[in-house]
């Protein structure tokens, strides 16, 4: 069969659809399909516009059907031709009647036809769309444009002269003139940019003093501006003192000021003196600043001529600024309260009564207990008065922890600007006794612990007799686990009195060996009502208890691999308690701690040891053949296998002297002449020891000459010898004859000799070879 393809203006198949091409169809079994894209073209000559593709199978009707009726399907709707439309549009937000502006706008062909050359219009509109009354104020013209392509410009409009003050749309429209035939007719009109034709003026800044008086002047600092598009003629900024922060019939007119004439975005500052009326109440206002305060000016917008400035405060203003008394105090006492009431308003204040309170918050409230008064004098604005007054503690009043309140015209018979800021409080006032435990140490003897405390009453109020309690602690917190030691009568304290004693008690048989705190609580039963319950607890020293094994060590200097060393120890039970017997261990090590890379010597058994005794004992030990040459230290550890539970276990090590390991040779003894001659020769003597602890090897002994005491690589070699192995402490002497170089001038000089002079022997000590003495050379 053949399937035949339509172009139509709606989805129905009529007469009027035009043929665009056809497709043949392969025979289809039951249920069978062909799919296939065929290639159609669009007559040159159609309109543009919406339309549908129709397909029809069978086209001919040459294949008869049992249904003939559902051959047609339409397409979704296609748009032929081009479509114009703007799609980028922007401008500035103001200008003036008159002016002109540039805005920016690009018009786009979203079609799928070429689009000829058209007109793209602005308009200038009281609202959002485009209607007959609004007026042209500018064009372009857009080139041909292919589907797809864009056309972007910027355009000069210009505002007509008798254009009225205030805001507009600036709108577009894409083939204004309609000349072009598109698929959509609808969508060529765009709303641009929001603009403020004419002048606006604001006042953008506005300040003034935080306080005034009435009948007196305020000095009032604004900022007019123009920030509308047109110029704004000359105009009056008014000042009014409000309530509030909107300016309406109830405010009271301060005055204004002149301002020049202004240009778009362009502003005046100046600063006004104005009167606050003499009848004025005390209080807090605000002054507000109105641009075109009597709306002299068209302005594009009228709204926002009103600003405020801060808070004025007009009136005296009564404060409490400084409140002091005694920290500690009694019931039925008297004290003297320091207080500076000032008035910090700029009216006069006629004089007043600042009012005391005792408080158990920071809260001035009903429950607040009044201890005095004062009378304060009248006070000019800015003045303060300062004064101490006698109150006296209500008799009743409860031990405990209290504030003072000042209250600045107490009774509130003095109308201010500000009623919110009269109470200040001072100082902590403590109403009775306060007992504390300090100066406690604590010294172990023995089975007892002698402990010397003081406790004492820094508080006000007389304290009864109580009782200081003792205990053991593993910290520095005063807690149920904690073991009481015992505890001490403290006699009755008058106020900022105390007491020292000393107290022996006995440390419980069934305590673990260990380091602790003692622990004093002064009214250790709290019994005692004080100002402060929470200082009661001091500590003192830190206390072992149990035994303690500390050693110190010495070995001999040198010593050679396989040979043996004598270490002297002495092994101590630094701690209080008995220690058992015990094993102190002996290393060898290349540093001064004791880790897994060091070798273990050999150990002595320790006796039991009563606290504070010792047991000093020299141990014979072998140094390891394989150890190398070198330098080493002896450790020594009390307690070594860790058996032992002490008071403290970080402190068993001990590190003795440095023991030297293997041979060393030095120069022991170097003679020479006088004096010799250049080119002659002369005989000279040394003896070369091995002080070390290993044997020596063979080796050469070297002679040089030098100009300085240093040995480098300038000196001169004049001779060597050799010397024979060495066992530990065994020397080697003999003379030599050497000869003076004939290019060394005239003078004097070291002669230096140089055990092991070419390095082949691996020693103990590599630093102590030398030896030299000096000579003339003639």
């Amino acid at each position: 069969s053949v399937t035949g393809f339509y172009l139509s203006t709606n989805t129905t198949f009529d007469s009027g659809d035009v043929l665009l091409g056809t497709r043949p169809v392969p025979s289809l079994a039951p249920g069978g399909v062909s799919s296939a894209s065929t290639a159609l073209r669009i007559p040159a000559n159609t309109t543009a516009g919406t339309y549908y593709i129709l397909a029809k199978a069978d086209w001919n009707d040459a294949v008869p059907e049992n249904v003939e009726t559902n051959n047609g399907m339409a397409t979704a709707a296609v748009s032929i031709g081009p479509d114009l439309l703007l799609t980028v549009f922007n401008g500035p937000s103001s200008g003036g009647a008159g002016g002109t502006m540039i805005v920016s706008a690009t018009t786009a062909n979203q079609g799928g036809g070429a689009a000829p050359s058209s007109s793209t219009k602005f308009y200038l509109s009281q609202n959002s769309f485009l209607d007959s009354s609004d007026p042209l104020i500018g064009s372009r013209t857009v080139p041909s444009l292919a589907p797809g392509a864009i056309d972007a410009a910027s355009v000069t409009l210009t505002v007509p002269a008798d254009t009225v003050s205030g805001q507009y749309f600036v709108i577009g429209k894409a083939d204004a003139d309609g000349v072009v035939s598109e698929t959509q007719e609808a969508n060529n009109v765009k709303l641009g940019p929001w603009v403020k034709i004419g002048p606006d003026l604001t006042v953008p800044s506005l300040t003034s003093p935080s306080i005034a008086g009435a009948g007196g002047t305020l000095a009032v600092t604004d900022t007019t501006s123009n920030q509308g598009g047109g110029t704004a003629p000359a105009s009056t900024t008014s000042f009014v003192l409000s309530t509030n922060l909107t300016f309406d019939a109830s405010d009271v007119p301060l005055g204004g000021r002149a301002v020049p004439s202004l240009a778009a975005g362009a502003s005046s500052t100046g600063t006004t003196s104005v009167q606050i009326p003499a009848g004025t109440a005390s209080g807090s206002y605000y002054v507000l600043a109105k641009a075109d305060g009597n709306d002299a000016i068209a302005e594009s917008v009228e709204t926002n001529n009103v600003s405020f400035a801060t808070i004025v405060r007009i009136g005296p203003d009564l404060t409490v600024t400084s409140v002091t008394a005694p920290a500690a105090t009694a019931a039925g006492a008297t004290i003297t309260v320091n207080d500076t009431t000032a008035n910090q308003g700029a009216g006069a204040s006629p004089g007043s009564t600042t009012t005391f309170y005792l408080s158990t918050n920071l809260t001035f409230d009903a429950t607040d207990v009044a201890i005095g008064q004062r009378a304060v004098p009248e006070l000019a604005g800015g003045a303060t008065n300062t004064a101490s007054t006698s109150v006296q503690i209500p008799a009743n009043t409860a031990t405990a922890t209290y504030f003072l309140l000042g209250k600045a015209d107490g009774p509130e018979t003095v109308t201010e600007s500000n009623e919110s800021n009269n109470v200040s409080f001072g100082a902590v006032v403590r109403v009775g006794p306060d007992l504390t435990a300090s100066g406690l140490s604590a010294t172990p003897s023995g089975a007892n612990i002698l402990i010397t405390d003081t406790t004492s009453n820094p508080g006000g109020g007389s304290a009864p007799a109580s009782t200081t309690t003792f205990y053991l602690s593993t910290n520095l917190t005063l807690e149920p686990v904690d073991v009481l030691l015992g505890s001490r009568a403290v006699p009755a304290l008058a106020a900022g009195t105390s007491n020292t004693a000393s107290t022996t008690v006995p440390v419980p048989a069934g305590t673990a060996t260990g380091s602790y705190y003692v622990l004093a609580k002064a009214d250790g039963p709290d019994s005692v009502v004080e100002t402060v319950e929470t200082n009661n607890v001091s500590f003192g020293a830190l206390v072992r208890i149990g035994p303690d094994l500390t050693a110190s060590v010495t070995a001999q200097a040198n010593g050679g691999a396989g040979a043996p060393l004598a270490v002297t120890d002495t092994t101590s039970n630094q701690g209080n308690g008995a220690a058992p017997t015990s094993t102190t261990n002996f290393y060898l090590s290349t540093n001064l701690w004791l880790d897994a890379g060091d070798v273990l010597l050999g150990s002595r058994t320790v006796p039991p040891l009563d606290a504070g005794t010792s047991s000093t004992a020299t141990t014979s030990v072998v140094i390891p053949a394989g150890t190398a040459t070198g330098s080493y230290y002896v450790l020594a550890k009390a307690d070594g296998p860790d058996a032992i539970t002490e008071s403290v276990e970080t402190n068993n090590v001990s590190f003795g002297a440095i023991v030297r390991v293997g041979p060393d040779l030095v120069v022991t003894a170097f003679n020479v002449p006088i004096s010799a001659s250049v080119g002659g020769t002369f005989t000279l003597t040394d003896t070369t020891t091995n002080q070390g602890g290993g044997p020596a090897g063979a080796s050469s002994t070297r002679y040089y000459l030098s100009t300085n005491l240093v040995f480098d690589a300038a000196d001169i070699l004049i001779g060597s010898r050799t010397v024979g192995p060495l066992g530990p402490g065994a020397s080697d002497s003999a003379s030599t004859v050497v000869t003076i170089p004939t290019s060394a001038p005239a003078g004097t000089y070291y002669v230096i000799a140089v055990a092991d002079g070419d390095g082949t022997v691996v020693e103990s000590n590599e630093t102590n070879n030398t030896r030299l003495t000096f000579m003339r050379i003639m």
